[in-house]
């Protein structure tokens, strides 16, 4: 099985980062940066990216 990840989300924090994405869909990501370690957003529909911080647990849905 080949995946091809044809799609990046660049880091807005220090434009180094980045994440690997493999497809197209109405979803946003929460993210933290493999080189900064900041937390973003990234949006896999529009391939958009920005600030945010992170967001605390609630727990696990069962």
């Amino acid at each position: 099985m080949k995946n091809n990840f044809d799609r990046h989300l660049i880091c807005p924090w220090c434009s180094k980062g980045e994440v690997l994405v493999d497809g197209k869909a109405k979803v946003t990501v929460s993210v933290m940066c493999p080189k900064c370690q900041h937390i973003y957003t990234g949006d896999l529909d529009t391939l958009k990216t920005k600030k945010d911080v992170a967001q605390k647990r609630l727990g696990r849905n069962r």
